[in-house]
């Protein structure tokens, strides 16, 4: 049985994955009809088996919980931290032979996500992202270095969410 995220820890990693699944750049990139159908292609942790494309929100860094508020009574703790997530696309048979196309269109998707998810960020039931970084790649991988059945394209972003601490 599928262990479901709960707690400060693992509920901004949950949260990711649902602004992942809500933006329309993703669900089109993946073939997705709506949000509940394109969290099918992100994954929380990891998986064993995926389809490509596909996301993955990995972990939390540097998660801290300060304290705000105004008058006595009237404060609470807010946490930040940092989350990781990982893109992943098999190359399309059409773009197999070009390099330039095949990043290029990974970009496109890529970009198109990230910019989705800058224009959603914060309100009720959202992370406030402060800051994205790419930390890796995009980056091309033959079916030996990928250990699969395709070229595949990956990268990595880590984004920064709460109030600066």
């Amino acid at each position: 049985m599928p262990v479901t995220a709960s707690g400060i820890l693992s509920e901004p990693l949950s949260v990711l994955r649902t602004m992942l699944s809500e933006s329309s750049s993703f669900q089109t990139w993946v073939a997705a009809a709506n949000a509940a159908a394109a969290l099918g292609s992100i994954y929380l942790i990891g998986t064993d088996t995926p389809v490509r494309p596909y996301a993955v929100v990995s972990r939390i860094d540097n998660w801290s919980s300060g304290l705000v508020g105004g008058s006595p009574g009237d404060y609470g703790f807010i946490a930040s931290g940092r989350l990781y997530f990982d893109f992943e696309d098999a190359i399309s048979s059409g773009n197999q032979a070009s390099y330039a196309d095949s990043m290029l269109a990974f970009k496109n998707n890529v970009g198109a996500v990230i910019s989705d998810l800058q224009n959603t960020s914060g309100g009720s039931e959202r992370l406030l992202l402060r800051r994205f970084d790419m930390v890796a790649g995009p980056q091309r991988f033959d079916k030996t270095e990928s250990n699969s059945d395709a070229d595949v394209l990956w990268c990595r972003f880590s984004v920064d969410y709460g109030l600066e601490t």
